[in-house]
């Protein structure tokens, strides 16, 4: 634990982590496109290049951001432990919910 928390990292991650699957896809397409000409491979791949790029655009905005990080004392590890001894069972709870729930 470094001590630093950043205050951006929720926001950022919620507008990054939904375009993951689609960049990684992407480039796996763009591997196979790859063996059966280029042309094709090149298109595939300059939309996971702009994917990309928006990636890194968040990344640096919210780098950039001053006071976008606070210092937080050392967090003992026998905390963490108990947050995720309370976090599971309810995670576990909330997941039955939502399957048992009707549609």
């Amino acid at each position: 634990f470094t001590g630093t928390v950043s205050l951006l990292s929720v926001p950022a991650n919620l507008l990054v982590l939904p375009l993951l699957p689609p960049i990684m896809f992407g480039g796996f397409i763009t591997g196979l496109l790859g063996f059966i000409h280029p042309l094709p491979a090149y298109v595939v791949a300059f939309v996971v290049i702009m994917l990309l790029r928006f990636v890194l655009v968040v990344v640096h905005a919210t780098h950039a951001v001053p006071y976008a990080a606070a210092t937080v004392s050392a967090f003992p590890w026998w905390g963490s432990v108990l947050l995720y001894i309370l976090l599971v069972p309810l995670a576990i709870i909330f997941y039955r919910k939502q399957r048992t729930a009707p549609r």
